[in-house]
């Protein structure tokens, strides 16, 4: 059987689209896919409640504490308190007070060991201030010895004239001595008093050691 020449027009297009289609369908892009896209990951939920616990621990052997503290008490006496708790393997917390020494007998010796520091504070004003005096008597001492050694000589003239006798002369020259006398004899405290100066220094200093031991040993009394 023979085709018709018209009939080939007639499949021509219609296979040249079938063509088209397959050809178009080849070159299409494919779907794109997210990539930050997060894959889900199944999670068990449980919720558990808090409750308390209490270790223990079971061994064999000897146990010993890592710090032990003895006391060893640096004044004696009678131990007037005690901490109820205080036994062996008790801890407490620093500052603590655990044990107080009958403190009378050392509160009376602070006592007495700060009269002795008021008594000596007192003697070492007390030098202080004869230094002082000291000063001014021989100060005023020293103008009057001027005086009466110009009035001397100025009588010593006068006798020489015939002005006074020689009995007046005596008088006044015994004067002149006694004002030396007595200018010599403030001249020879004051260079004592360097000397005194240093002894009251040093009860001074002795006192306020003894004080500062009295009250040591006061607070001694008392472990914390």
């Amino acid at each position: 059987m023979k085709l018709n020449p018209s009939r080939w027009w007639f499949f021509l297009p219609v296979g040249l689209g079938v063509v088209v289609i397959i050809v178009a369908v080849a070159l299409a892009p494919g779907a794109s896919r997210n990539a930050d896209q997060q894959t889900a990951i199944p999670v068990r939920v449980m919720i558990v409640e808090s409750t308390s616990v209490q270790p223990r621990l079971q061994s064999f052997g000897e146990i010993r504490p890592l710090q032990v503290w003895q006391g060893v008490a640096q004044v004696a006496g009678k131990v007037a308190w005690r901490h109820p708790d205080l036994q062996n393997g008790a801890s407490f917390p620093a500052g603590t007070r655990l044990l107080e020494i009958e403190p009378l007998d050392y509160q009376v010796a602070e006592s007495k060991a700060d009269a002795q520091l008021r008594s000596a504070l007192a003697a070492q004003a007390e030098v202080v201030s004869r230094g002082e005096d000291l000063d001014k008597a021989i100060e005023i001492e020293t103008r009057s010895l001027e005086i009466a050694t110009a009035e001397y000589e100025r009588n010593v003239e006068l006798a020489e004239e015939g002005h006074i006798s020689k009995l007046q002369l005596d008088r006044i020259e015994r004067e002149l001595l006694k004002q030396r006398q007595s200018l010599q004899s403030l001249n020879t405290q004051a260079n004592l008093l360097p000397a005194q100066r240093h002894a009251a220094d040093a009860r001074v200093a002795e006192a306020a050691a003894g004080l500062d031991r009295a009250r040591k040993d006061v607070d001694r009394t008392v472990f914390t």
